[in-house]
C-alpha cells in the first residue's frame, strides 16, 4: 500500500488455499472516489515467493489481468494492468531497513501466521486509467507479507503509517486481536531505518462510529498519539463459505514518542487503522 498526497494505492496478490485474489485499488481519500479492479479465481494455485527479501518474480496473466511483483537487490518493481488500470511502481529495496517479523500462535497448535511488515520510502511510478493519471514521486508505503494456517473465523485491528519526518524515515505499526500475543506484540516504531518495539497498547475510541477519534498509548509511555479519521474504506466480499468485511479507516496521526531519550513530535501524518472480521 502506498500513500501519496490524497491518494492510497493498493496492490494485492493473495491465495487462500482454495481461492486466489488479484486486485488493485486507487482511492482519493478526500473525495471518496475509488477505482478498483481485480479477479478472484476459485481453486487456482499461485506460485508465490517463500521469502519476501530474496530476489524473486511473481507474475500472473489471465482473464485480461496482468500483475507482476519483482524483487531485486536494490528495488521492488510492481506492475498491474487490465482494462481499468495501468500501474507501475519502483520501490527502493533497503535490505538494511529493520522490519517487523512475527510468528503469531493460536490456541490450536496446528495454526500459525508468519507475518512480515516493512515501511518503504522513495516510491516512484505512475498510475493511468481511462480518465485519470497520477505520477508518483517519493511516495511512502508498506509491504504486508504473510504465510500461515489460520482459524476459519478471525478478526484483527491493524494500524500503520509511513512518512518522512524532517527528512528521516518514520513509521508505525500497531495490531491486536489476532492470535496469541502473550509473548510478543505487533506494535513498533520505525525511525531512521531502525525498529523500536512497543508493549501492549492502551486504546480509547468511541466504538459507536468508525469516524470517531482514537487515543492510543502504550504501557511504557513511549508513544502517546491521537488518530483523527477522515474516510472509511469499507469492503465486503462473499463467496460461498468465504466472507470478508473490513473497515479500513484513513486519517491523521498526531502525537509524540520517545526514542533513545529523544522526544519526537509528529502531526497530521496520513495513515490508517482497520478493523476486520473474516471467515475463510
Amino acid at each position: 500500500q502506498i500513500i501519496y498526497g490524497d491518494y492510497s494505492i493498493q496492490l494485492t496478490i493473495g491465495h487462500l488455499s482454495y481461492i486466489a485474489n488479484i486486485s488493485a485499488a486507487v482511492i482519493n481519500l478526500k473525495t471518496g472516489e475509488k477505482i478498483s479492479s481485480g479477479v478472484m479465481l476459485p481453486f487456482k494455485k499461485l506460485k508465490l515467493d517463500q521469502n519476501p527479501e530474496e530476489n524473486s518474480k511473481i507474475s500472473f496473466n489471465e482473464k485480461g489481468t496482468f500483475v507482476e511483483f519483482e524483487v531485486k537487490d536494490e528495488s521492488r518493481i510492481l506492475k498491474y494492468q487490465d482494462s481499468k488500470l495501468n500501474i507501475e511502481l519502483n520501490i527502493d529495496n533497503l535490505k538494511a531497513n529493520e522490519k517487523l517479523v512475527i510468528a503469531t500462535a493460536f490456541d490450536s497448535k496446528k495454526k500459525f501466521y508468519l507475518n512480515y511488515k516493512e515501511n518503504f520510502y522513495n516510491i516512484n511510478g505512475f498510475i493511468k486509467s481511462n480518465d485519470f493519471n497520477l505520477d508518483i514521486h517519493n511516495g511512502t508505503g508498506l509491504i504486508d507479507w504473510g504465510r500461515g494456517r489460520w482459524p476459519y473465523s478471525h478478526n484483527w485491528v491493524w494500524g500503520s503509517f509511513s512518512t518522512n519526518l524532517n527528512g528521516i524515515p518514520f513509521g508505525l505499526n500497531i495490531g491486536y486481536g489476532f492470535g496469541n500475543l502473550e509473548y510478543a506484540t505487533e506494535n513498533a516504531i520505525f525511525y531512521d531505518n531502525k525498529g523500536y518495539k512497543l508493549k501492549k497498547l492502551i486504546v480509547k475510541n468511541g466504538n459507536k462510529n468508525y469516524l470517531e477519534p482514537w487515543e492510543i498509548k502504550d504501557e511504557d509511555d513511549i508513544i502517546d498519539m491521537k488518530f483523527t479519521p477522515i474516510y472509511d474504506n469499507y469492503t465486503e466480499n462473499r463467496f460461498i463459505v468465504i466472507s470478508t468485511g473490513c473497515h479500513q479507516v484513513y486519517g491523521y496521526f498526531s502525537g509524540k514518542c520517545k526514542i533513545d531519550d529523544k522526544i519526537i513530535e509528529f502531526s497530521n501524518v496520513l495513515g490508517f487503522i482497520e478493523q476486520a472480521k473474516n471467515r475463510w
